[in-house]
């Protein structure tokens, strides 16, 4: 089971009232985007999930991952080690991240 982070307790707050926040329809799905993450062993078994759409992004974000939540919006991922340690960029080896945004647009 993944450990999933928030970069801000904010950000946490707002998942925890997506429906609010964000309207029914995307509410759900980042609810239910959220709950793949903590499904999954590691970053690989994300790729599996073909709904899910994850790719790295490049550039300035350079090292995290976008998920499709809604189109054209996506969660942004990044791997994260809670002790500071080096972070391998195997994604099987990824078990832990932290999401840095709920809901962007970046088209």
């Amino acid at each position: 089971m993944m450990k999933v982070y928030f970069s801000s307790n904010k950000m946490e707050k707002k998942l925890n009232k997506a429906k609010a926040e964000f309207g029914e329809r995307k509410g759900k799905t980042l609810l239910i985007r959220y709950d793949e993450l903590c499904a999954a062993k590691n970053l690989k078994d994300l790729y599996g999930l073909k709904q899910l759409n994850l790719h790295p992004l490049i550039g300035e974000d350079s090292g995290s991952y976008a998920i499709t939540t809604i189109e054209p919006f996506r969660m942004i991922i990044t791997p994260y080690n809670e002790d500071g340690a080096p972070i391998s960029d195997q994604p099987e080896d990824i078990t832990s991240i932290m999401i840095t945004n709920l809901d962007i647009n970046y088209h």
